[in-house]
């Protein structure tokens, strides 16, 4: 799938000038425009694996909250020792008929339809992609108004369901990781001053099958499966910024003696003052060349190719490839 064609109408000249970043778009009127790759048995492949995740892969949210952990899952004992939680399917199917709706995490490379959507957000420059699916029941609501840490590109797979976009936006938040893994949820669950902040509503708009809804970086937004039964993807996307900037000038900063020398020391009398504030705007200085040299824009660009090459997905080694390599490294 290239992105003009998951974009249709829209050009994707037209979506990066008028819309990334600058306001939402609502993608109606072509309930073919995905085909098959969220079609519901695709997503029954990603469940049939449910027996082998851990509760970081499947949530359930009841009322905009999460129900805790020990209430859907059994504990099991790794071979390495470790106690991890897995869901029951018997206290999944108990909150579902509540009306919790479920939510499996990082879910981009489960079917083939999920990892053609990711690698076309990659192919089409954008830093990391992955993807979350959401199961809501007929009038459930799995998260209160809320905003996100990047771009999030909702795609409607069956039923309908209506979301709220409201006028407040946050500037270009940003969360870190916890244990290295996103744990988007519960970002979004945490906002619990979003009503204060999220402002007059601007729009609704109801996704059917085949429907996209585009929301930039912080634009605080809600949902409900009103009339019916909802199945979306949500896709994080997050493109290079100025942190990703700092990154590569951090690492030319370290080979440049200038940055490794010690600041001057600061006496009680206030004589170093001067000598610190002068070798500080020498650094800055310093820093805004790093920046403006060609060869950092080449390494900024490298570090994003290497994320995008970590984000594709490859198939899996078989046993006759395994068998070679061995034979191979036997030689």
């Amino acid at each position: 799938m290239q992105f003009d064609d998951f974009l249709a109408p829209l050009t994707g000249a037209q979506f990066l000038d008028s819309y990334l970043d600058i306001k939402p778009v609502h993608l109606t009127g072509n309930p073919y425009r995905l085909g098959q790759l969220l079609s519901a048995h695709s997503i029954n492949e990603a469940l049939a694996t449910a027996d082998i995740w851990a509760h970081e892969d499947l949530q359930l949210l009841f009322s905009g909250r999460r129900v805790p952990t020990e209430q859907y899952c059994y504990t099991v004992r790794t071979r390495a020792g470790d106690v991890i939680f897995r869901p029951d399917a018997d206290r999944v199917r108990y909150w579902i008929a509540q009306g919790a709706s479920v939510v499996l995490n990082g879910v981009e490379t489960y079917t083939s339809g999920l990892r053609v959507i990711q690698q076309m957000f990659l192919a089409a420059g954008f830093a990391e992609s992955w993807a979350n699916i959401y199961i809501s029941q007929k009038g459930s609501k799995a998260l209160e108004a809320h905003c996100d840490t990047h771009d999030v590109w909702i795609l409607q797979a069956s039923g309908q369901k209506i979301w709220n976009i409201w006028q407040g936006r946050e500037e270009w938040p940003r969360e870190g990781e916890q244990d290295g893994r996103r744990t988007i949820i519960e970002k979004a669950a945490q906002s619990d001053d979003g009503d204060s902040r999220k402002g007059e509503l601007l729009s609704q708009v109801i996704l059917r099958p085949g429907d996209v809804l585009y929301l930039p970086h912080g634009w605080y937004h809600s949902a409900i499966a009103e009339a019916e039964a909802s199945m979306h993807v949500t896709f994080g996307v997050r493109h290079p910024s100025g942190l990703d900037l700092l990154q590569v000038l951090f690492g030319r900063a370290v080979a440049d003696s200038l940055f490794r020398r010690p600041l001057p020391l600061h006496d009680r009398w206030g004589t170093a003052l001067a000598a610190k504030a002068s070798h500080l705007a020498a650094l800055g200085d310093r820093l805004a060349e790093l920046a403006r040299d060609p060869a950092t824009a080449a390494e900024l660009e490298k570090l994003t190719q290497f994320s995008m090459r970590r984000g594709l997905w490859q198939a899996p080694l078989t046993v006759a490839e395994l068998s070679a390599s061995s034979d191979q490294d036997a030689g």
